[in-house]
């Protein structure tokens, strides 16, 4: 990021530095086709040349991610703020956190880092050298080897720090205070009321008339902001146990898989920890199952069965020692009071840009995007399951039962 030349030197120094033996390597190239320039990022995929004698436990190539503020599309300074800060936590996570997770969790090997965060942030600037992930797949829509593989996966993540009071320290200083991008304090429902009622309702209401005509579902964003403020403070202000480090962004654009060419077993491998910080783990729980799980189009399983056995799947995948500490109970009134808070944000920043069925289909193969976003029975199986949260904590003076 300084302006020295990436040379075939500066890779071997590198890799050098992370102990891999680069004697065996007789060079690397890269394929134009394999450069990336994002509104966020340059990144590139490198093919590293290794000798017909070299040991089988090399990496197959580097995925090279540079971020240089200033090559990047402009926007407000309080913009880049938040920008950097990610990039920055993304940095500290690969530094910090990433090394000590390899032997339990499926993560890319991280060579280098280097981050120069700067006042302004606009001036800052970032770089990563990481395996690529040759042979690791993304999948546009779930199976459910799929879904459970990465559920095994996200438990085994969150158990590397569970109540780890050092490692939690060190990310609530490193990283974000409160993990995840769609947290209340980061993303606000300003206007929400309006765009339900005037955008949403109108341009979507007809797919399914008689959940609509009712009228808690016709006040449902005056709902979710009267209790927004108290499902925040209930998950984040009041819990003193059961956090780790969270992913913050687990979603299927950030998932790779890879099938046992022996027995099929799906192994799943994540990226991109910009949103990473101190959490519940049923944050990201339901953040999944929103975002990437098609949970209507199960052939085997009613929509409410394949929740559960997914929710199953992700607590008995936790060490024993942990679910000691955090009964199945807790764990589903974390899930519920999470599953709010994702329902909260798509309902507040995304349902009324593409408020009806087509304009969702119309987006339905953009990876990034949420299914929640781009699949109206998965709208609706969010909307369901978030209208019957609020019709319980409407009942019960805003608490809710380990019922799923």
């Amino acid at each position: 990021t300084n302006g020295e030349p990436i040379t075939d030197g500066w890779f071997r120094r590198r890799l050098e530095a992370a102990g891999v033996d680069t004697k065996f390597i007789h060079g690397f190239s890269v394929e134009l086709s394999s450069v990336i320039k994002e509104v966020n990022s340059h990144s590139v995929f490198i093919d590293i040349h290794w000798a017909p004698n070299s040991p089988s436990c090399h990496p197959p190539g580097l995925f090279l991610k540079r971020i240089v503020c200033k090559e990047l599309p402009e926007r407000d300074e309080s913009k880049w703020d938040v920008d950097v800060k990610s990039y920055s936590v993304e940095s500290n996570f690969l530094e910090h956190f990433a090394p000590a997770m390899q032997d339990l969790v499926h993560l890319p090997a991280v060579y280098y880092t280097e981050h120069n965060t700067l006042s302004p942030s606009s001036l800052s600037s970032f770089l990563t050298l990481s395996e690529l992930l040759k042979g690791w797949e993304h999948e546009g829509s779930f199976l459910p080897k799929h879904s459970l593989s990465s559920l095994s996966l996200l438990a085994a993540f969150h158990s590397t720090t569970w109540d780890c009071k050092d490692k939690l320290e060190l990310a609530k200083n490193e990283m974000w205070e409160r993990g995840t991008y769609w947290e209340l304090k980061k993303r606000e429902g300003e206007g929400m009321e309006e765009k339900w009622e005037k955008v949403f309702l109108p341009a979507f209401s007809s797919y399914k008339e008689d959940f609509f005509a009712q009228e808690d579902v016709k006040q449902m964003a005056r709902l979710t902001r009267k209790w927004e403020k108290e499902v925040n403070e209930r998950l984040w202000e009041r819990k003193k146990e059961n956090l780790c480090v969270i992913h913050g962004d687990y979603k299927a654009a950030n998932i790779f898989f890879k099938e046992k060419e022996e027995d099929g077993e799906v192994r799943a491998n994540m990226i991109d920890f910009q949103w990473s910080g101190v959490g519940p783990p049923a944050q990201d729980v339901s953040y999944l199952l929103i975002s990437s799980i098609p949970i209507t189009e199960n052939e085997e399983l009613k929509s409410e069965e394949y929740e559960e056995q997914l929710l199953n799947c992700y607590y008995s995948s936790l060490p024993a020692k942990i679910q000691q500490n955090y009964p199945f109970s807790s764990f589903i009134v974390d899930y519920k009071l999470s599953f709010f808070e994702v329902a909260r944000f798509t309902i507040a920043y995304f349902l009324w840009k593409n408020p009806s069925p087509g304009d969702m289909s119309k987006i339905r193969s953009h990876l990034p995007a949420g299914l929640q976003r781009k699949c109206p029975e998965q709208c609706m199986w969010m909307l369901k399951k978030h209208l019957s949260i609020l019709q319980e904590m409407e009942k019960n003076g805003g608490q809710v039962s380990d019922d799923l």
